[in-house]
């Protein structure tokens, strides 16, 4: 057989394996709402009564479970375009007579299916502050045990190593040309809450969980925001700098640790109406003493800043990460992090890893890939 044959052959069975797992997958997608087949899968185990009675338990209003049921609708809706694209592609891939058309088969699928892992991930995020999951762990071991949510929904089909789910779960993490990542079953794990020990976080968590409830505007999800709390102060940062402000959630998050540190924060946004909103926020939550909006082009006001930074978050405009990276990372310390916000195959601008990942005077991890993912860089002493 010839080489361009094996490739073509190869791109099929990419192709029909990667369809076996979103056809199996089925924890969120069963067969919508609390009808016939809700959850775990086509026909799924959870009786539509039991899964109803199951939520109640854990917490779910009605109000709740009508959120839920229209989540469900639409992650099916979703889901369709790159279920019926399917067949397509795969007779596509089998009637190419080149490694260019085979190759355009498989760019193709990766497109549509990182169009559909943006939608999925957008949804997924409105539900879990809807219903204000990082407050409700019952809720939210609930829907994970039922597939409802999955933890591992926005890494699907864009890792390393394929590692298929079982059959009604929601995603295995795919391989790197899209394998079963849409298969994983919902997997145990512990469930956790920041939780206040003094006034100030108190007032400050509250603000937190306001935004939460609210509009995401491309905010951070709640468990990266956590994230950004430990490193930060595990660090023992002084001086922090944002760029991409928006309505100042991962900025309260960051304002959590340099309360403990006697630190401080800049933070950059280029709107001026999600500026104005962010400082209403930080007032609010009785942090705006420490931190400093500035309105602008970030790509342009950094080069102001002169003195050492301790922690760098980039969450902004994705293509300019790598200009953001080149004019401040003079000015972070020995020891300091370079954090970037949205590193997943669908979205990271491959500059900017290769320039985090092949500087020997860096090192650097990925991490909460499951989810947007977060790349955490440390600058070498």
């Amino acid at each position: 057989m010839s080489a361009q044959k094996m490739l073509v052959s190869a791109v099929v069975v990419l192709l029909a394996v990667a369809g076996l797992g979103l056809a199996q997958g089925g924890g969120r997608m069963g067969r919508g709402g609390f009808g016939p087949g809700s959850g775990g899968g086509p026909g799924g185990p959870f009786d539509p009564a039991q899964m109803r009675q199951a939520l109640t338990a854990a917490g779910a209003t009605e109000a709740d479970l009508a959120a839920i049921e229209s989540y469900r609708t639409a992650q099916r809706s979703t889901m369709d375009p790159l279920m019926q694209a399917m067949p397509g592609l795969q007779e596509a891939a089998g009637k190419s007579a080149t490694n260019e058309q085979a190759t355009q088969a498989v760019s193709k699928y990766e497109a549509l299916k990182a169009s559909t892992l943006a939608q999925l991930a957008k949804a997924d995020e409105g539900l879990r502050a809807q219903l204000r999951l990082s407050a409700r762990p019952k809720l939210h071991a609930a829907l994970l045990g039922m597939g409802v949510l999955d933890d591992g929904l926005r890494g699907f089909g864009g890792m390393r190593g394929g590692r298929p789910g079982p059959p009604g779960g929601f995603g295995g993490r795919g391989g790197r040309m899209g394998g079963p990542g849409m298969n994983r079953g919902a997997s145990p794990s512990f469930d956790s809450q920041t939780l206040p020990n003094t006034d100030a976080e108190k007032t400050i968590l509250a603000v937190i969980q306001d935004l939460e409830a609210g509009p995401r505007m491309e905010n951070v999800p709640p468990e990266d925001g956590r994230l950004l709390r430990v490193l930060t102060e595990a660090i023992g940062a002084k001086h922090v700098v944002e760029i991409g402000t928006s309505s100042g959630y991962s900025a309260l998050w960051l304002s959590l640790a340099l309360r403990d540190t006697g630190g401080k924060l800049t933070t950059h946004e280029i709107d001026p109406e999600r500026a104005a909103l962010a400082r209403e926020n930080f007032e609010r939550a009785g942090v705006g003493d420490i931190i400093t909006v500035v309105e602008g082009d970030a790509h342009e006001m950094v080069t102001r800043i002169k003195e050492p930074v301790d922690l760098l978050f980039i969450d902004a405009d994705k293509e300019g990460y790598l200009d953001y990276l080149n004019k401040l990372l003079p000015v972070v310390r020995r020891g300091g992090l370079v954090v970037a916000h949205n590193m997943n195959p669908a979205q990271a601008d491959p500059r900017y890893v290769a320039a985090i990942t092949e500087n020997p005077a860096l090192e650097t991890i990925f991490l909460h890939m499951e989810g947007m993912g977060v790349g955490v860089t440390l600058k070498k002493g």
